[in-house]
């Protein structure tokens, strides 16, 4: 997270209980606009666009653990089928997350 995103992310209102933080082998993937990411990003997700991972999947190889979101989850959805498509291991976020 860039020092934008993070500023912008210290600045948004944040309720509710977010859960268990993830594994240290997790590694989550917000496939958000980077102003959605910006004011809704899950603590530790990196931001990547779904045309970005469409052409370059390999990026997140070595990865044992992905979970994936956007704000509805059919963006997250999509990313997880690409990946899983490339051979990674990927969860999508049912629902997606919003706040």
């Amino acid at each position: 997270m860039n020092a934008t995103n993070l500023s912008a992310f210290q600045n948004c209102m944040v309720s509710g209980d977010l859960g268990p933080e993830p594994t240290a082998r997790a590694r989550l993937v917000d496939f958000r606009n980077p102003d959605e990411f910006a004011c809704w990003a899950l603590p530790g997700a990196v931001n990547i666009s779904l045309p970005e991972l469409r052409g370059h999947p390999d990026e997140l190889r070595g990865q044992d653990d992905l979970v994936v979101y956007c704000q509805v989850g059919q963006r997250g959805y999509k990313a997880a089928r690409l990946l899983t498509g490339s051979g990674l291991a990927a969860r999508n976020l049912d629902a997606g997350y919003t706040i």
